[in-house]
């Protein structure tokens, strides 16, 4: 049941994905750089090891997904906060069984050359 709540929650988030895969906006006023996602569980609560690595191999699959975005910065912080929520979202509709600690998630926005962060965002999933 898990599996399949989890495969639907990627299957939303990879559809933000597609959105942002032509995004090109017209603006030539910012430079540009590359940018990858990057999104993992960092703080498990008492989700299983098992449960934790099928959620990081789907969230990473997403990620890979998108690919690299050469946009300005402007256009990479609107799409940074729409995956955030998309991702966001999908997770809390997740059916994480019998927990009882919150699970905690970090979605980065890096440039690609050097990997450092760009945009970051931290959200906790509490138990229902």
């Amino acid at each position: 049941m898990m599996k399949t709540k989890l495969f639907t929650a990627v299957l939303a988030c990879l559809s933000v994905a597609v959105l942002f895969s032509g995004c090109k906006d017209d603006k030539n006023d910012d430079a540009v750089h590359a940018y990858v996602v990057r999104a993992a569980i960092t703080e498990a609560g008492d989700l299983d090891v098992l449960t934790v690595t099928l959620i990081n191999s789907e969230l990473e699959s997403m990620c890979n997904q998108v690919g690299t975005k050469i946009l300005t910065e402007s256009e990479a912080r609107e799409m940074f906060d729409l995956m955030v929520k998309q991702i966001e979202k999908s997770m809390e509709s997740i059916d994480f069984g019998d927990i009882t600690k919150p699970v905690g998630f970090t979605v980065t926005l890096n440039y690609q050359n050097d990997g450092k962060v760009a945009f970051s965002k931290t959200f906790t999933v509490d138990p229902k």
